[in-house]
């Protein structure tokens, strides 16, 4: 079995394009999953939205709003 290694953190130089690539799409799929009352419902009950690292992932999670980046999402 391969073993992946760590992906970069935010502080690191430079992404690769695959990195690039997999945080938009993990990206994406977390904000197409905001859309479901279940899973805000599953959010609210876990406290996620008293925690605020997780209401600050969600202010950076704003710029999907951007016309660039809304056009993907369904």
């Amino acid at each position: 079995m391969q073993s992946r290694g760590r992906a970069p953190s935010a502080g690191s130089k430079g992404f690769s394009f695959d990195d690039s690539r997999t945080r938009f799409q993990i990206e994406l799929e977390f904000v197409q999953c905001l859309a479901n009352p279940n899973y805000l419902n599953f959010l609210a009950q876990q406290g996620c939205f008293e925690k605020p690292a997780f209401v600050n992932y969600l202010r950076y999670m704003r710029y999907w709003k951007e016309p660039n980046y809304s056009r993907y999402l369904m």
